[in-house]
């Protein structure tokens, strides 16, 4: 019976506080005249109504907190109207390791307030990108909280005030939650792998970038040691790493990633890097840093011919060809591509379109990926493209 007693207090506590404060809520914004009433903020707090210490009871009710600007526009329409005299200075001083801004409020009818507020450097929220503002904000906000500007019962600290340390408070705690960093690798464990890596094939100068590339978050002292393992007594780079290193000289050179797919298909008769034996691999990344020099035109790869004329007709297997290359980089199916160009351009077959005139091409290779990737899907209803490339 004692303790349907203690639970029906709890319970009443809880209803008790949410009520108080919904009240509270109520009051405030029919206190306050129209004009200011956009300003006022509720804000969803937790309030310890009972329990033990080691067993606290909460709620979750809201208060409400005027912000830093409905505090001016309050006391400067009042000092217009009035035709008094109100003024705002602040100015900024070290207090011990922090930097404190001061704000003097002072009013003809009310006389004079101060507020500080701490400049968080480094802090979440607006402060990661105007620490000073909001520093500079938050002290004006308290000054004229201390005239009785936008004050509800809940304290001097504006809603700006209040919503920035609930958010720094969060911030706190997600960062006291995570765990600790692994020790980052070691200059001599990158050594070691820099020295295998060389030993892979992979070029001078590539060897740090590509560890940055492959582990942006950073290598850890473990994934270092884990990687030497892997690494020992190789000659060629492993699966883990071969489509990053792909990846990373796609990115670096600035090479056309349709390019480099159409070279892999003509000379591997497939996409994929890591199936590649150890000297077709190396042959691969030769190519890669070669043709990044040689940059050839687009006609030079795919269309003979003067521009203007009509071209010489393709053959099936060479229009299938590009087809199957210009597919891959927009992450479709041949057979997807391959029915919209046809529609689009030709007369209902392959044949059809081997034979169109050098405009018809050209206008389908300068046509940019995602709109053909786009056009594609609308021609299909919706058909899903097929796996993307490996790298």
């Amino acid at each position: 019976m004692a303790e349907r007693s203690s639970s029906a207090y709890a319970e009443n506590a809880v209803d008790k506080a949410i009520r108080e404060a919904e009240e509270a809520c109520q009051f405030a914004i029919a206190s306050t005249p129209e004009p200011y009433r956009g300003f006022i903020t509720l804000i969803n707090q937790n309030k310890r109504v009972g329990g033990s210490r080691q067993s606290p009871q909460y709620a979750t009710t809201r208060l409400p907190y005027m912000t830093v600007d409905g505090r001016i526009k309050m006391a400067r329409d009042e000092h217009r109207v009035s035709g008094s005299m109100l003024t705002i200075q602040t100015t900024f001083e070290p207090v011990g390791d922090y930097m404190v801004c001061k704000a003097i409020v002072t009013s003809a009818m009310l006389g004079t307030a101060v507020g500080h507020a701490v400049v968080n450097f480094g802090g979440s929220g607006v402060d990661a990108s105007n620490p000073i503002e909001n520093g500079e904000s938050s002290a004006i906000g308290r000054a004229l909280g201390a005239l009785g500007y936008g004050l509800f019962g809940t304290g001097v600290a504006s809603a700006d005030e209040v919503l920035a340390a609930m958010s720094e408070q969060t911030r706190q705690r997600i960062e006291a939650a995570k765990p600790p960093a692994e020790p980052v690798a070691s200059e001599g464990q990158m050594g070691l792998l820099y020295g295998k890596l060389k030993a892979c094939g992979v070029k001078d100068g590539h060897k740090r970038a590509l560890l940055d590339f492959a582990y942006g978050a950073g290598l850890s002292k473990q994934g270092a040691s884990e990687l030497i393992a892997l690494l020992d007594g190789e000659h060629t780079l492993p699966p883990l790493l071969r489509i990053p290193y792909v990846r990373f000289l796609v990115k670096t050179y600035g090479l056309d990633r349709k390019a480099v797919g159409e070279h892999m298909g003509k000379t591997f008769n497939h996409h994929d890097p890591t199936l590649l034996d150890p000297e077709q691999f190396l042959a691969l990344i030769e190519w890669m840093i070669a043709d990044s020099e040689n940059d050839p035109e687009p006609d030079d790869i795919y269309l003979p011919g003067e521009s203007g004329e009509s071209v010489q007709p393709m053959t099936v297997p060479e229009w299938m060809e590009y087809i199957k290359a210009t597919c891959e980089s927009c992450n479709l199916s041949v057979d997807a591509l391959e029915k919209w160009a046809i529609a689009q351009f030709g007369n209902g077959t392959v044949n059809a379109m081997v034979k169109l005139p050098r405009e018809v091409y050209n206008s389908i290779r300068a046509m940019d990926e995602d709109r053909i990737t786009q056009e594609v899907h609308a021609f299909l209803e919706g058909k899903q493209p097929q796996e993307a490339l490996p790298y």
